[in-house]
């Protein structure tokens, strides 16, 4: 990102080919700050669920993540 912009496209297939959805595009790299983080198993709207399809494996992924930056930034606290 230092000498250009980093875009990501998401793509769908079709039987005529890739069909572009959305792009995005960084332009720099900011500070992450203590609250960056997404989850939505822990932070959803109420009677709002993500789907049961690879559940168990994205619910370990996002407790990895957290476990990750608490590193960083120093002891974990559980906030269970």
């Amino acid at each position: 990102m230092a000498s250009r912009p980093v875009v990501f496209d998401l793509r769908v297939g079709t039987p005529a080919g890739w069909r572009l959805l959305a792009r995005l595009t960084l332009f720099r790299e900011e500070p992450a700050s203590g609250r960056l983080g997404f989850d939505p198993y822990r932070n959803c709207l109420s009677g709002f669920r993500p789907v049961d399809r690879l559940r168990a494996l994205r619910v370990a992924a996002y407790a990895g993540s957290r476990a990750g930056r608490n590193r960083r930034r120093g002891p974990a606290v559980s906030r269970s």
